[in-house]
């Protein structure tokens, strides 16, 4: 059955979810930001590869093979 919720409940479920949400973002920040940082290394590797792979380039400007990006992704989530 559904109940019927008054405004003042309603207010006080999305202030607590609200709170949640960012306790949530603030625990997970330092997460995000090394997941994009090692996104924007890869995106870097493979840019200096492919501007290395286009013909009339002067030298090599790749990636060495095993460069791999600094930071690690979690594989636990």
């Amino acid at each position: 059955m559904i109940r019927a919720m008054s405004a003042d409940d309603i207010a006080c479920r999305l202030l607590k979810f609200e709170q949640q949400l960012r306790a949530y973002e603030r625990l997970h920040a330092g997460e995000l930001a090394e997941l994009w940082q090692t996104l924007n290394e890869c995106k870097q590797i493979v840019a200096d590869i492919v501007s290395s792979d286009e013909p009339g380039s002067a030298g090599s400007n790749a990636a060495e093979p095993d460069a791999r990006p600094t930071a690690m992704i979690a594989a636990d989530p």
